[in-house]
């Protein structure tokens, strides 16, 4: 037992040596500093793993948020003022989350613009609408939709800018020269038969959007007084399985009631109701 204690003792006093003789040969500055950078060199190791990890979810926040903008900006497209109820509650939840936002992005305005679009906050709906065409100027939807808006709100000359904007998108397309073509025939403007030869050429195969054209150029001819009965029979005859579904008449209504000829405004009526009763 005594020598046991005996050798702890000496190693105690080895070690106490050993760490005089350092702080001798080096100084008791040098130790200080030497331990300081230990010190430092750990220190230095956390904050750069923690930065590598801060780095990591910094990246994977940013994914999400792509992610993020991808899906909304998907849900977004194609969308007018004609929604589901579902898609309604979707874009309710969407514009609560970017209500305080400042910095929004083109989707985000797309969101305001939408919603103001759906319950016919017109006025409110063209500035958001203004606001996504000024962060994404080629956004051909954000211009139909603006042109539908216009449209809404009578303002005819400022629809058919916003139409000659989006009909140069293809998705866009067909939508967009039939609703310009109405136009058309209601400011009695003539629609360039390179655009008419385009749209025929691209859906003379597709009947769910020639009945929509050939409807329209016999409203135009009955707008001249021109004798509409054998394009109507024939009409009739081409589209008897095909739906109408889903066009409003709310302009052609409106040109109806404008016309001071009783001759044009009769003809119209009848046309005009023909189209409504189609199924």
């Amino acid at each position: 037992m005594y020598d046991k204690q005996l050798s702890t003792f000496q190693v105690i006093l080895g070690v106490v040596g050993a760490l005089f003789l350092l702080v001798t040969i080096l100084g008791i500055n040098n130790i200080k500093a030497y331990v300081i950078k230990l010190i430092d060199d750990k220190a230095n190791n956390k904050i750069t793993k923690l930065e590598e990890t801060i780095k990591e979810y910094e990246k994977l926040l940013k994914e999400i948020k792509i992610k993020t903008e991808k899906d909304i900006e998907t849900f977004l497209k194609n969308k007018t003022e004609n929604l589901t109820s579902e898609e309604k509650e979707l874009l309710n939840k969407l514009s609560e989350e970017i209500k305080n936002k400042q910095d929004k992005t083109a989707n985000d305005w797309f969101v305001v613009a939408l919603e103001n679009h759906n319950q016919k906050n017109y006025d409110d709906a063209i500035s958001a609408y203004k606001k996504v065409i000024e962060l994404t100027p080629n956004n051909h939807n954000a211009h139909y939709n603006l042109a539908l808006v216009y449209s809404s709100k009578k303002d005819y000359d400022n629809a058919l800018d916003c139409y000659k904007k989006s009909i140069k998108d293809d998705i866009k397309f067909n939508s967009s020269f039939l609703n310009l073509f109405e136009l058309h025939i209601i400011k009695e403007i003539n629609t360039d038969i390179e655009l008419v030869n385009k749209f025929i050429e691209k859906y003379k195969l597709n009947k769910a959007e020639m009945i929509k054209y050939q409807m329209l150029d016999i409203i135009k001819d009955a707008t001249n007084n021109q004798n509409i009965d054998i394009k109507l029979k024939k009409w009739l005859e081409t589209y008897k399985d095909t739906s109408l579904k889903g066009w409003g008449f709310t302009e052609l209504d409106e040109l109806i009631d404008r016309q001071t000829d009783e001759t044009i405004k009769s003809n119209l009526q009848k046309v005009v109701e023909v189209f409504k009763n189609h199924k």
